[in-house]
């Protein structure tokens, strides 16, 4: 067993309808892993996948596999069943993966979960395997912190979920199925909603409320929505909401992602050159017209988080609630 053990895996399938060479990115990223496994950033690959793509691509050697790469294949015959938005195949080659490198190496290795139509340059993914993981005080709600590029700064929870790093042991809280998950009640970003929130329920009342579509604006709160002119019990909630929801960002994740780094599949693209500026409130760039993508609103750092929780905002009064709010979070 190797509790320093980094590990690099792929889930899911190589085809895909937004890549037109799937399979060279995938190739690229493998040679790419051998370079990192033989400079000593990384110690193994995963496949974690389906057993039709195991054929079509391992056992034809389509997939070229470098030679003294520690790479395995995990496959699972395919669900009857995929779950809306594929999350419940998501899970399931999620799941395999994640077990397979904690009985090959530890409880404690590193992963960092990719897919295989999806490009890591290996300066990040350098970056991403020496990330201080670390946890300090009370730990009983995850193990260790968790990495991922960026997060939706109005819908909470919706953070990037096709890359994403932690110890194994904090990956294995990050699977769930659960019926509590209704997209008539949350809308876009259930699938990568229910990842991450899911850890944090018990422990947040307020997040409870939250996928129940309180107020009925949970499922709103996607494209193009306003805050501006809520009042009473609406600001309240929304002010306690999005104070839970930073602290928890803060405290338990890692946000970061380099100009070019990652390569996602074409629709799910986001700018870096949008209109979100660190050094602004939350009342300004929560205003439809400063997000990108139709009005979701991505954040690629922790600049203006930090700035938020630290009342560097205060001078509107949500940027002031949000920051008094948080104050007394744990």
């Amino acid at each position: 067993m190797n509790a320093d053990a980094k590990i690099l895996l792929f889930t899911g399938q190589v085809k895909s309808k937004e890549v037109v060479n799937p399979l060279a990115v995938f190739n690229k990223s493998l040679e790419d892993a051998l370079a990192l496994q033989n400079s000593g950033e990384l110690n193994g690959v995963i496949w974690s996948t389906w057993e039709h793509e195991e054929e079509e691509f391992v056992k034809t050697k389509l997939l070229q596999i470098p030679r003294g790469l520690n790479f395995t294949c995990i496959s699972q015959p395919s669900l009857e069943d995929n779950g809306l938005g594929n999350i419940k195949a998501q899970m399931s080659t999620f799941k395999s993966g994640v077990c397979l490198a904690s009985e090959a190496y530890s409880e404690d290795c590193l992963i960092l979960k990719s897919r295989p139509d999806g490009y890591i340059k290996p300066d990040f993914i350098k970056k991403v395997l020496n990330f201080d993981y670390s946890l300090h005080g009370d730990a009983k709600i995850l193990p260790h912190k968790i990495w991922t590029p960026w997060f939706n700064m109005l819908k909470p929870f919706y953070l990037e979920d096709s890359f994403f790093a932690s110890k194994a042991s904090s990956m294995t809280k990050l699977y769930n199925i659960n019926d509590m998950f209704v997209y008539e009640k949350m809308g876009q970003g259930i699938s990568h909603i229910r990842r991450f929130i899911y850890p944090f329920l018990e422990s947040y009342p307020i997040l409870k409320k939250y996928i129940s579509n309180h107020l009925g604006a949970t499922f709103e709160l996607q494209r193009n929505y306003s805050l501006e002119g809520v009042q009473g019990d609406t600001l309240d909630y929304f002010a306690e909401l999005y104070a839970t929801y930073y602290h928890i960002l803060d405290k338990f994740f890692i946000i970061s992602e380099d100009k070019d780094s990652i390569t996602h599949y074409s629709w799910h693209e986001h700018p870096f050159e949008r209109r979100f500026r660190d050094e602004l409130s939350f009342t300004y760039n929560s205003h439809p017209s400063s997000g990108d993508s139709g009005g979701l609103i991505y954040v690629y750092n922790m600049v203006w988080l930090r700035n938020l929780l630290e009342g560097n905002f205060n001078h509107d009064e949500l940027s002031n609630l949000i920051f008094e709010k948080s104050q007394g979070l744990k």
